[in-house]
């Protein structure tokens, strides 16, 4: 399941930090100060796809072993 875990969030640390890099360059506020922004939103985006992974690991091993 970890191998499974690792891949799924290879996918989505870049998928989500892509997305928090869009939305702080679009939110005038944010992209003012865009070079302090998106490392905090990469390293965010990095811890919170360790969760979602592990979800998704779990469902998919579920759906195997079935």
């Amino acid at each position: 399941m970890w191998r499974v875990a690792l891949m799924i969030w290879l996918i989505a640390a870049p998928t989500l930090a892509g997305i928090l890099v869009m939305a702080i360059l679009t939110v005038p506020q944010w992209s003012a100060q865009a070079t302090k922004w998106i490392p905090i939103a990469s390293g965010l985006a990095a811890v919170v796809a360790i969760p979602v992974a592990m979800m998704v690991a779990k469902a998919v091993a579920g759906r195997r072993a079935a």
